[in-house]
């Protein structure tokens, strides 16, 4: 009798012991640092005032890339622009700057430093417009028939652009520079067989951010 006895408890506890060591632990993954980017535009064009809110009928920030890559020694350069636009809008803004010159025969892309000097530079810099960002500062914008028109840096007519509120961030997606831009400027139908239409941009104030 006592042999069962025995047995039977063994048999428990071995039980016990095999569903104790089947237990998953629980994986508490790392917390995610996720930088806040939202991006507003406010200005009169053509006498009308017009703006985009983050999350506001649609309208969206992004930042995107061009790379010019030439072979060393001859700099390459990155052109870099920030963009509000809607899926259910037909409006948008986008406004672009560069050039940040670096060799890629070294790094491939911009180094986060450059990045950052670049970028913290523009606010002391007087910077000018550029047909495709290549020295300065471009305007894009689409009006509500889809039509595209873009700021010209030959255009006779004033136009001057400043950044500034410059602050760089980084997260699991990526490194951020932050900025205000104010600018006042003409732009043009972006139509070569069309007439060469134009309307102002005046008070334009666009907050967004750049990304390396």
């Amino acid at each position: 009798m006592k042999r069962k006895i025995f047995t039977a408890v063994f048999s428990i506890g071995t039980i016990l012991l095999m569903s104790f060591s089947c237990v998953e632990h629980e994986v508490v993954p790392p917390p995610t640092n996720n930088v806040d980017l939202n991006a507003h535009f406010e200005a009169y064009i053509d006498g009308n005032q017009v703006e985009f809110t983050q999350n506001v009928s649609g309208y969206k920030g992004y930042a995107d890339n061009t790379p010019y890559i030439n072979p060393s020694p001859t700099l390459s350069k990155m052109i870099f622009s920030s963009e509000m636009s809607s899926m259910a809008q037909s409006k948008s803004i986008k406004v672009s700057l560069g050039a940040l010159e670096w060799d890629a025969a070294l790094n491939l892309d911009p180094t986060k430093s450059m990045f950052a000097d670049f970028h913290n530079l523009s606010a002391s810099s007087n910077i000018v417009f550029s047909d495709l960002s290549m020295n300065g500062f471009m305007v894009e914008y689409v009006d509500e028939t889809g039509q595209q028109w873009i700021s010209m840096e030959t255009s006779g007519s004033p136009q001057n652009v400043t950044f500034s509120n410059i602050s760089q961030a980084s997260d699991n997606n990526g490194d951020y520079s932050k900025f205000e831009c104010n600018f006042n400027c003409y732009i043009y139908k972006n139509n070569i067989s069309g007439p060469p239409d134009s309307m102002q941009i005046q008070s334009g104030k666009f907050n967004g951010w750049f990304i390396r």
